[in-house]
């Protein structure tokens, strides 16, 4: 079953430009630049572990490159690449007197995007989509976050001029949502914060438009 939603996911990022093209609908090339994310994080868990530790999230940054590839006036498919370093408290099931000190806790992660957004009203956007999560096992205290997760989000973007076009992007994230491997008491990950951008417009055989 994991391999079959795999298979969807890796499906779906290579067919949707063969879609454009096929459809005449694409404008040339897209758009590849650099983004930066930050914000909150936390872990939920769907059950009580009697005695365990908490975790309360101490944010996260995540730095990625992004591809962004029109399919018509109106939908672009975006995809790329992301590294994020998450922190967490780890805050023990013990009082004071006990031992029970919290202790800090880091886990780097790397995700794949596929997401769509929908252009409106010139300068704004939707985005949402799948995204793959490898890592997480390096963490002495969180399960991995392998697997398959939702992005879903809000944008405001701008063209400076015919090539350069800045972006900024409140999103959620829920990590693993369909886990390649057990999820432990810790759970899944979420996130909720803002995505910057600056994207550099490729040759393309058509004016760019600022839409």
């Amino acid at each position: 079953m994991k391999s079959f939603f795999f298979l969807t996911f890796l499906t779906f990022v290579t067919s949707l430009p063969v879609f454009a093209a096929d459809n005449g609908s694409t404008k040339g090339k897209g758009q590849i630049g650099i983004t930066s994310s930050f914000g909150s994080n936390d872990l939920l868990s769907f059950r009580k572990t009697v005695g365990g530790p908490g975790y309360r999230g101490n944010g996260f940054f995540t730095l990625g490159l992004s591809y962004l590839y029109p399919l018509n006036k109106t939908f672009d498919f975006e995809t790329g690449l992301e590294y994020s370093e998450h922190k967490f408290l780890i805050e023990p099931n013990l009082p004071l007197i006990y031992g029970g000190i919290s202790t800090h806790d880091r886990f780097s992660l790397i995700t794949i995007p596929a997401t769509i957004r929908l252009n409106f009203m010139k300068y704004f956007f939707l985005k949402g989509g799948l995204f793959l999560g490898f890592g997480g096992g390096n963490s002495t205290s969180v399960e991995n976050q392998n697997g398959i997760g939702l992005n879903l989000g809000l944008g405001i973007k701008y063209n400076l001029n015919s090539k350069l076009s800045i972006f900024v992007n409140p999103y959620a994230k829920v990590h693993s949502i369909i886990p390649f491997t057990s999820v432990g008491g810790e759970g899944r990950l979420v996130e909720s914060g803002f995505k910057i951008g600056i994207l550099v417009r490729l040759n393309c055989p058509v004016k760019a438009v600022n839409r």
